[in-house]
């Protein structure tokens, strides 16, 4: 009995799992929008900018899109991952409820 009082159950443990990958989803899907925000502001720079006047300014903003547009697929898919992972989670823990 005393140990039930001092010690977290299976439910509290699952639940703090839970909240584990819901942050990490967050983070995910947080850091996605940032790179998708930055890659459309550098295709708005590199739009304005004529390759054949200043194609040196081109170039470095038209490098800093791709990278952008890179890094927000690379994010999105961890945000699949992470959003896989908390459902997973989400259905164990409703077992456990169901359960115990």
């Amino acid at each position: 009995m005393i140990r039930a009082l001092f010690h977290p159950g299976r439910v509290q443990k699952q639940h703090e799992r839970v909240v584990k990958a819901m942050k990490a989803h967050a983070r995910a899907a947080g850091d996605a929008v940032f790179e998708r925000t930055m890659a459309d502001f550098y295709t708005q720079r590199v739009l304005a900018i004529d390759p054949h006047v200043d194609w040196n300014g081109f170039a470095e903003v038209k490098q800093k899109q791709v990278d952008h547009q890179t890094d927000c697929l690379a994010y999105e898919k961890r945000a699949e991952i992470a959003l896989a992972k908390l459902r997973a989670e989400e259905e164990r823990y409703a077992k456990l409820r169901q359960a115990g």
